[in-house]
């Protein structure tokens, strides 16, 4: 029995009000979707936050969960649209809070891979090169192995654009990674 049948059964007792079943989708998907958060708030705590309200809403929409999906690209969708949520009302709060303050673009550093000779950079470590739409799509593709099909459905996002955030950041972790180790590194153009 695959993952995605095995989630179709446990929703479907679920449903059927078996909180044990809901439970053992939790425990199967919980570190998916807090990694998923933790990458987009760069906050554990924010994650964590998050992830409890991901999964109280999944259990308040169970019966919109549609079988030809992956249970997990479902619960992403949910994440993403929680996050975003909470970032709407922080920037908006923010915004009523304080007043913008101009920093000059000289003071803004730019990323710097850093770590012992001979150790290899992690996927957190090469995301701080991209984009936010760039991290957001590689690492839902190559953590949460997500398709470029389900990524569009969970930001909402043409998939031709998922495509182009998923190459061009790529192609910006491997101009680092050359200007870092002087040499060209080899990064698959899948």
């Amino acid at each position: 029995m695959n993952i995605k049948t095995n989630d179709d059964a446990l929703v479907a007792a679920a449903l059927a009000g078996d909180t044990r079943a809901f439970d053992a989708l939790v425990t199967r998907h919980h570190g998916r979707v807090l990694g998923l958060l933790r990458q987009l708030s760069k906050s554990v705590d924010v994650a964590a936050d998050l992830s409890q309200e991901t999964f109280l809403q999944a259990w308040k929409k169970l019966g919109s969960y549609q079988r030809q999906d992956r249970f997990g690209a479902w619960l992403a969708q949910i994440a993403y649209r929680m996050f975003l949520q909470r970032h709407r009302r922080n920037r908006l709060e923010d915004s009523v809070l304080r007043h913008d303050i101009d920093v000059p673009s000289e003071a803004i550093a730019e990323p710097v891979l850093v770590g012992l000779p001979g150790e290899q950079p992690t996927m957190q470590d090469l995301l701080q090169f991209c984009t936010l739409r760039q991290q957001e799509a590689l690492y839902m593709n190559y953590v949460l192995e997500l398709s470029h099909e389900e990524i569009a459905r969970v930001t909402g996002q043409p998939i031709g654009s998922v495509k182009s955030h998923i190459k061009r950041g790529k192609v910006r972790i491997r101009s680092q990674l050359e200007r870092v180790a002087e040499y060209p590194v080899a990064v698959s153009n899948e």
